[in-house]
C-alpha cells in the first residue's frame, strides 16, 4: 500500500500566539483550489514522548493525572515535552523521574502517534521504559500545579485494570495503544 502525498501548503495565517500554544490557519492547495484549516501548533518545545514503565518486578506504572481541560484526572502513561537542545531519550529519564519516581535500565520505541490528527500537527513518540527501578535521587521537579497519583499493576493484569479504570473515567488513548504493544494486544482488546 502506498503512503497518500501530504497537501502542498501555501501559508499560515497566524489567528492567536500564546505562550505555549499558536492558533492559525493553514492554507493549502488540494482539488478545487486553495482551502483552509484551523489548527493548533505548540511553542518551545523539541518533541513530546511518552513511555510506559515496566519495572524490574514485572509490574506496569499507570498515572492518574489531574487535567484542567477535564477538570478530573486522566489515566496515561509519562509524559511530556522535549525541552529544546534536549535528546528524546533526556526527555524521557526526566519524565519518568519526575511525574514516577523512576529510573530506566534501558527505553525501547514503539511508534510515533499524532495527539489529535484534526486539530494539531502534534505527533507524539512512544516507548517502553524497561527495567525501571525506584530512583531515590528523583523528586518531583515537574510543573508545581501537576497533581499525580502513580499505580503499580502486575504486567498481566494491566489490561483488565485499565479497561476498569476507562469505565470509571477517562484513560489517555496512548496508553491503551503502548499497553496493547507490550501485551501483544489487538483491536478486539484479545
Amino acid at each position: 500500500m502506498s503512503r497518500p502525498a501530504g497537501l502542498p501548503s501555501v501559508r499560515d495565517e497566524p489567528l492567536h500566539d500564546g505562550r505555549h500554544l499558536r492558533f492559525l490557519r493553514r492554507v493549502y492547495r488540494a482539488e478545487g483550489g486553495e482551502h483552509a484549516w484551523e489548527m493548533v501548533v505548540r511553542r518551545g518545545t523539541a518533541g513530546i514522548v511518552a513511555c510506559l514503565p515496566v519495572t524490574a518486578a514485572g509490574e506496569v506504572v499507570f498515572l492518574a493525572q489531574q487535567r484542567v481541560p477535564h477538570g478530573r484526572p486522566v489515566i496515561e502513561i509519562v509524559a511530556g515535552l522535549v525541552e529544546p537542545g534536549e535528546g528524546m531519550e533526556e526527555a524521557l529519564a526526566r519524565e519518568l523521574a519526575e511525574e514516577a519516581g523512576l529510573s530506566a535500565a534501558r527505553f525501547r520505541k514503539v511508534a510515533d502517534f499524532t495527539t489529535s490528527a484534526g486539530l494539531t500537527d502534534e505527533i507524539i513518540a512512544t516507548y517502553v521504559a524497561e527495567g525501571c527501578v525506584d530512583d531515590p535521587d528523583a523528586r518531583h521537579s515537574g510543573e508545581a500545579a501537576e497533581v499525580i497519583e502513580v499505580f503499580r499493576v502486575p504486567l498481566g493484569e494491566a489490561w483488565g485494570w485499565l479497561a476498569a479504570r476507562a469505565a470509571e473515567g477517562l484513560v489517555d488513548p496512548k496508553t491503551f495503544a503502548v499497553l496493547g504493544h507490550v501485551l501483544g494486544v489487538g483491536a478486539t482488546g484479545r
